[in-house]
C-alpha cells in the first residue's frame, strides 16, 4: 500500500536548505516511508479525533505528521532538527 505524500512549503523550505546529501539520505527515507510508514520508528504524539499527529524519526531530523487512510496520503506538517524540541509543534 502506497501513500502520498505531502509536505508542508515550510518543512520542504527546510529540508531544502540542508546539505546535498543529507537532503537526499532524507527523501530516499520518505520514498521508503511511504511505501509502509508504521515501519520505521514512528510514535503516536496526540490522538487529536479522525488525524492523530505522530512523529517519524530520521537520523537527528524528526516529522510531525497526520495520517488520511482512505485517500492514502500522509501530511508532514513539520520538519526540524531534534534539538529544536517538540513544544512549539504540537
Amino acid at each position: 500500500m502506497t501513500f502520498e505524500i505531502l509536505i508542508h512549503p515550510k518543512a520542504s523550505k527546510k529540508i531544502d536548505s540542508l546539505p546535498a546529501n543529507v537532503k537526499e539520505h532524507i527523501k530516499q527515507k520518505l520514498r521508503e516511508f511511504s511505501q509502509d510508514p508504521f515501519a520505521f520508528d514512528v510514535k503516536k504524539l496526540i490522538d487529536a479525533g479522525k488525524y492523530p499527529k505522530y512523529r517519524l524519526r530520521i537520523g537527528d531530523y524528526r516529522f510531525i505528521f497526520t495520517i488520511d487512510y482512505e485517500s492514502k496520503t500522509i501530511y508532514v506538517l513539520r520538519f526540524f532538527h531534534r534539538k529544536e524540541g517538540y513544544d512549539k509543534f504540537l
